[in-house]
């Protein structure tokens, strides 16, 4: 996975990801379990965020005031799968796509990081976002 930092615009794009997923039994499925874990990711990482009041009420509690990342606010993610065998079931499989949500807001962030770097910044919360 990468992060494009070029630019002055503050927006993150993302390049590339890559997803050791063992033996798969369905690619295009595999492929779309990766991108929505990646999204899901994603979406705390620079786009989710929920704002309260002085007396704990959430003020952002509907879609139009709450900002999840939609399938046109995300670029086109290019999946390459790196097919491993395991022991822990009969066909070799295991689970997709779970481990990119996990995966997503370090990566990302660390990428974002990186391109920050020669300005002398760092950014330690999220969302992360243009402001």
């Amino acid at each position: 996975m990468g992060a494009d930092g070029s630019g002055s615009t503050g927006f993150v794009k993302l390049l590339m990801h890559w997803e050791d997923c063992e033996r798969m039994i369905n690619p295009q499925l595999a492929d779309e379990q990766v991108r929505g874990g990646y999204m899901q990711g994603l979406g705390g990482t620079l786009y989710e965020h929920c704002i309260y009041d002085q007396a704990g009420q959430l003020v952002n509690g509907t879609m139009a005031d709450y900002h999840a990342p939609m399938a046109a606010e995300i670029p086109d993610i290019d999946v390459a799968h790196v097919e491993t065998l395991t022991s822990a079931s009969l066909p070799g499989a295991k689970a997709v796509g779970e481990s990119d949500a996990g995966a997503a807001p370090a990566v990302v962030m660390n990428a974002i990081n990186d391109a920050l770097r020669p300005f002398g910044a760092r950014v330690t919360t999220q969302p992360s976002r243009p402001r």
